[in-house]
């Protein structure tokens, strides 16, 4: 029942946080620019960087991952 109420709220907060266009054009700014950062320091790779066995094992690990969320 908490954790319900606690989504709720959040849902609500992630709703108003939309309304404001500003605000979220600025947060789309910060999460590109955060991205950016990661990318360049070798923190994030690209899919053409993975090896086979590594693709494999990331969409098995997104698989299980889905099948557990629902």
């Amino acid at each position: 029942m908490k954790r319900r109420r606690e989504q709720k709220k959040n849902c609500i907060r992630r709703a108003r946080a939309k309304m404001d266009v500003a605000a979220l054009e600025e947060r789309r700014r910060k999460d590109r620019e955060r991205y950016q950062r990661k990318k360049q320091l070798g923190e994030i790779k690209s899919v053409k960087d993975y090896t086979p066995k590594e693709l494999r094992d990331v969409k098995n690990m997104e698989r299980k991952s889905e099948k557990e969320t629902g």
